[in-house]
């Protein structure tokens, strides 16, 4: 792009660099902490429950309800 047309947009190499530098850091620290929180937060068992009857939901109102 040129720069001459609308210079106004130029960026230093200070400017930059310091962006780059902020943005790998950032987006470093969002992929640490979002599977720190999926790891933490999701549940340790996967259950499976058979069926769609009475029972059934009993099971899984009794598994939402107590853990």
């Amino acid at each position: 792009m040129s720069y001459g047309l609308i210079p106004f947009l130029a960026v230093g190499r200070g400017i930059f660099a310091i962006s780059l530098l902020l943005s790998v850091i950032f987006t470093f620290s969002w992929c640490v902490v979002y599977s720190y929180v999926l790891r933490s937060w999701a549940p340790k068992e996967k259950i499976f429950i058979i069926g769609t009857g009475e029972f059934a939901k009993k099971v899984k109102g009794e598994i939402l309800e107590n853990g």
